[in-house]
């Protein structure tokens, strides 16, 4: 059997599988980004994008989607984005926070529609 075929009926059987979601999954999602961008990027390539925990790895944030919204997870990219310098009149100086921002590309068996209305439902 080829090798294309045991990944693709593994993917099945994860996609199958029922996996809990634990308090940890929860803590590493932080809120989806709503942009231009992004909703380009929702109907076009089947991505989403998140906030994520700083100091989250790649995996965690595989782990935490498939398991939080209940769908295949290709890739995970990663972007860290900077504090910067905001104001607030002219009085009041300081900074935005720094975050950490998740681009997931998901597999094409995946709907984002499921993933809006579990979304609508919490």
């Amino acid at each position: 059997m080829p090798r294309t075929k045991k990944v693709a009926e593994k993917k099945e059987e994860v996609a199958t599988k029922e996996l809990k979601a634990t308090i940890h999954d929860f803590d590493i999602i932080r809120a989806p980004i709503h942009t231009e961008k992004t909703q380009a990027l929702q109907t076009n390539n089947n991505t989403i994008v998140l906030q994520v925990r700083f100091n989250a790895t790649k995996d965690e944030i595989k782990r935490a989607v498939e398991r939080v919204f209940g769908v295949i997870v290709d890739k995970v990219n990663t972007i860290t984005v900077p504090k910067k310098a905001a104001r607030r009149g002219s009085r009041y100086s300081g900074f935005t926070s720094r975050y950490k921002k998740a681009i997931v590309i998901l597999n094409k068996a995946s709907d984002l529609g499921e993933i809006a209305k579990l979304a609508r439902e919490q």
